[in-house]
């Protein structure tokens, strides 16, 4: 199936896809040839080395299939007069459903692969674990405190009276009477994350273990 397959050991070869444009290369863990693989997308700029610390920790789970993207790594670059957009990545996963004749994509995405992966959730993908950032639920206050808290913050531009005023459409109330902030906290957070952006290169192990029990349940 694939255009070129290069051993690197018993476990992992380099593999080539043939496109229009050129090739998409990749690395293959895994000789598990009747079970679909794990498609591996890395994020921009980077390549399909990204999964090489991650990649043999998931592997009791089935083949990984990581790839460079078009213009990354050793695939080829597209052709003059094409840009790299988002939609040259959706097209591309089109096009590897179509190529495996899979029925659906089993899918591991980090960053901008992971966004591009949305795109294709709803009908294309049997499986898909993201690596990105971690949602949190927001933290609720008392309507007292947060009162006093959101006029010291303002450095007491505002008094009681004014900050009710953009509470109004500033908060919700939960059941238990404690309320939390409406805007989303990115507008004031930097995240910082153990292992940074790369954590699935940073920190291998942790991002596998929190892996695993999906996989062993889905794969």
């Amino acid at each position: 199936m694939y255009s070129k397959v290069e051993p690197i050991d018993k476990n992992v070869s380099n593999v080539e896809i043939a496109v229009p444009w050129g090739k998409i290369a990749g690395k293959l863990w895994g000789n598990n040839k009747s079970k679909q693989p794990i498609l591996a997308l890395h994020g921009w700029q980077d390549n399909a080395a990204s999964f090489d610390n991650l990649a043999p920790l998931l592997e009791k789970h089935g083949p990984i299939l990581a790839l460079d993207l078009p213009g990354h790594g050793f695939s080829s670059w597209l052709p003059p007069g094409q840009m790299y957009f988002e939609i040259v990545y959706l097209v591309l996963l089109c096009r590897l459903k179509r190529y495996f004749g899979w029925e659906k994509l089993k899918l591991l995405a980090h960053s901008l692969s992971a966004q591009v992966s949305f795109w294709y959730l709803v009908k294309g993908i049997l499986e898909f674990l993201a690596i990105d950032e971690r949602k949190n639920d927001p933290p609720s206050y008392r309507k007292e405190d947060l009162i006093k808290k959101w006029i010291s913050a303002t450095r007491y531009s505002l008094d009681e009276t004014t900050c009710k005023v953009l509470m109004t459409r500033g908060v919700t109330e939960k059941p238990d009477g404690t309320v939390y902030l409406n805007r989303d906290p990115r507008l004031r957070v930097l995240p910082v994350h153990a292992g940074t952006h790369h954590v699935h290169l940073m920190n291998a192990p942790a991002v596998a273990n929190a892996m695993d029990s999906f996989l062993e349940k889905h794969n």
